[in-house]
């Protein structure tokens, strides 16, 4: 079963993403913020009911997903909140050989130069 690692925010994405990894995958997504895990369970109520989407605490730093477990980790407009070292390093060591990592941010909000 493909395994796919993201950050959920209100939940917005993952609504997104689930029809594009399809129904024989899994979807976990972790975020520090309990606000935001409560808003994404609200919003795909029905992908955790049909245990396509596994919410948890947690942020690229700290997934709580197994060596090369994911096929696929996915950040959205949130790279600049991490501890970039730990949270690479984490994401590196979840993902399988092969395995795809997107980061999308607006570069305006990163503390780096072009």
């Amino acid at each position: 079963m493909p395994r796919t690692g993201a950050r959920p925010g209100p939940g917005v994405g993952l609504q997104l993403l689930a029809p594009v990894v399809g129904a024989a995958s899994h979807i976990i997504a972790v975020d520090p913020s309990a606000t935001m895990r409560e808003m994404a369970g609200s919003r795909c109520a029905g992908l955790l009911a049909a245990g396509t989407l596994d919410l948890r605490d947690g942020g690229a730093e700290r997934t709580g997903c197994a060596d090369g477990s994911m096929d696929a980790a996915i950040s959205v407009n949130n790279v600049m909140l991490w501890d970039r070292r730990a949270g690479f390093a984490e994401l590196l060591r979840v993902l399988r050989p092969g395995g795809r990592l997107v980061i999308t941010v607006h570069r305006h909000v990163l503390d780096v130069s072009r």
